[in-house]
C-alpha cells in the first residue's frame, strides 16, 4: 500500500505511482550502499572543482555497476 495526498486517480493513476516508489527506493539503497560500504564513513569527495565532483560520482556510480555485476555473476 502507498499512503499519499495525490488523490486524482485519473492524473495519478496508483499503479503509476506505486512503481514510482520503489524505483526511488532503489535508487536511494544504491546511494546509501555508495555512501556505507564503497565510500566508507564521513569520507567526502576530494575533488574542488565541478567537473572533478562529477567526475568522481561517475566513477563511483561505475564501481557499485561493477561490484553488483560480478556479484550477480558470482551468484
Amino acid at each position: 500500500r502507498l499512503v499519499t495526498s495525490l488523490v486524482d486517480p485519473r492524473r495519478y493513476p496508483a499503479r503509476q505511482l506505486a512503481a514510482l516508489y520503489r524505483e526511488r527506493w532503489e535508487i536511494e539503497s544504491v546511494f546509501a550502499e555508495i555512501k556505507t560500504h564503497q565510500r566508507g564513513a564521513r569520507v567526502v569527495l576530494s575533488s574542488k572543482t565541478p567537473d572533478g565532483v562529477l567526475q568522481q560520482i561517475w566513477a563511483h556510480l561505475l564501481v557499485h555497476h561493477a561490484l553488483r555485476e560480478l556479484m550477480l555473476r558470482t551468484a
